[in-house]
């Protein structure tokens, strides 16, 4: 019944949220210049905390859950990898009390507290879909193409001003195609234009005959000081571990190669590898710039991980087979929720003796690692060969097989 009603939930949002874009012209622009600048202010923002309110409007009874929550909030590279703490509590038609809930993302992993069913879950960020977040953190506060599927509105109209939780603001009004059948009310701070509300409705046939909700925020903070640690919750007391419910995560991506899934060779190209800087695990500072001309497999991992265990004597294997040629290859700790002195730890009771690196969090963003354990290698160049994520025997063959096609003549 709870997948039901997700599914419901998201059909809600997901049509409030799309924009026909039909060419009409009946667009102010008084209103269309409070977008942009809207726009402009929400690429700059690098953090932002208020008190949110989702108010679910339904004729149909579909048992969208209302939403009263804390959020704060700083700026990743995509909307994956946002890092966001939302704490609150959900109410619905079909459940009887009230359902406290937190959720965090640290830009590589989501962290999901049921705090009724005392359960505790986490999941790769990209592979995660929470109503709760849609519903409370709209992508208007740091997408960089924010407001884009307004603008591009058949009907973008300027009303008058209203005043928001004491924050006077401009109201504009969007209609997402001519007939009228989704739009949206936009409340943006006169002073700061950034978003205090949103009023939605949509007629469209299909998921009831009119629908509607309404987002609104108080406390506002703008570019606050957030701890990273708030990010990345640990499990409460007494809560026990359990795998992501399955209505939250969406299914893994297939490996990315550069080579569209071919073995790579010498002529193959792909993206410039990022640089990094980072710390073995005896002290010593590796620089991948000092690498070029050599191979590098890079093999994300951390303790908790299963398959990351499963992977890593085939990574040992490699190490050994490649030994005294132009390869090098590291394991690189990251997402580790039992600090450093517990990887090395475990690199030492298990006999490990390819290289260890130490990563806070950083390169593993820089990769795009949204699930571990993640492998990259990287040819002699510069260039990425393969970036592929989780354990299996075929894929250590076609990292071995790689390998061997790219070492230098």
């Amino acid at each position: 019944m709870q997948t039901i009603h997700r599914r419901a939930a998201a059909a809600l949002v997901g049509s409030l949220l799309v924009a026909t874009n039909v060419a009409s012209g009946q667009v102010a622009p008084e209103a269309a210049e409070i977008l942009r600048k809207a726009a402009q202010v929400a690429a700059s923002l690098k953090s932002i905390g208020y008190s949110a309110k989702y108010v679910p409007e339904s004729q149909d009874k579909t048992g969208l859950p209302a939403i009263d929550a804390t959020v704060i909030a700083t700026r990743g590279s995509s909307s994956s990898s946002h890092r966001i703490s939302i704490m609150g509590t959900t109410q619905s038609p079909h459940q009887p009390r009230q359902a406290a809930f937190a959720y965090a993302c640290d830009g590589a992993t989501v962290y999901w507290v049921d705090h009724n069913e005392k359960k505790f879950s986490f999941a790769p960020a990209a592979q995660s879909y929470f109503i709760e977040r849609q519903a409370v953190f709209p992508e208007h506060y740091f997408s960089a193409d924010a407001y884009e599927q307004e603008l591009k509105a058949p009907r973008v109209n300027l009303q008058p001003s209203q005043t928001i939780g004491q924050v006077p603001c401009h109201v504009v009004k969007i209609e997402y195609d001519p007939r009228g059948q989704a739009s949206a009310v936009f409340f943006l701070g006169q002073r700061d234009f950034i978003l205090r509300r949103i009023e939605r409705r949509s007629n469209q046939p299909g998921i009831g005959q009119s629908q509607g909700s309404v987002f609104s925020v108080s406390s506002m903070q703008i570019n606050p000081t957030i701890s990273d640690e708030v990010f990345t919750p640990k499990p409460p007391e007494g809560f026990n571990e359990q795998p992501m419910p399955a209505a939250r995560v969406r299914p893994a991506p297939p490996p990315e190669t550069s080579t569209n899934g071919k073995h790579a060779d010498r002529t193959a190209t792909g993206p410039l590898a990022p640089d990094w800087t980072l710390k073995s695990m005896d002290g010593r500072d590796v620089r991948l710039a000092d690498l070029r001309g050599r191979v590098v497999l890079l093999d994300f991992w951390a303790t908790w991980c299963g398959p990351c265990r499963m992977a890593m004597p085939g990574v040992q294997r490699l190490h050994n087979k490649f030994a005294g040629k132009p390869v090098s290859i590291f394991g690189v700790n990251c997402l580790e929720r039992g600090g450093t002195d517990r990887a090395v730890q475990f690199i030492r009771d298990k006999g490990y003796t390819y290289p260890q690196l130490i990563d806070n969090g950083f390169v593993a963003n820089a990769y795009g690692v949204r699930g571990i354990p993640t492998f990259v290698v990287i040819g002699p160049d510069g260039r990425i060969l393969f970036r592929g994520s989780g354990y299996s025997p075929q894929q250590e063959e076609k990292i071995e097989s790689i390998i061997e096609s790219a070492i230098p003549n």
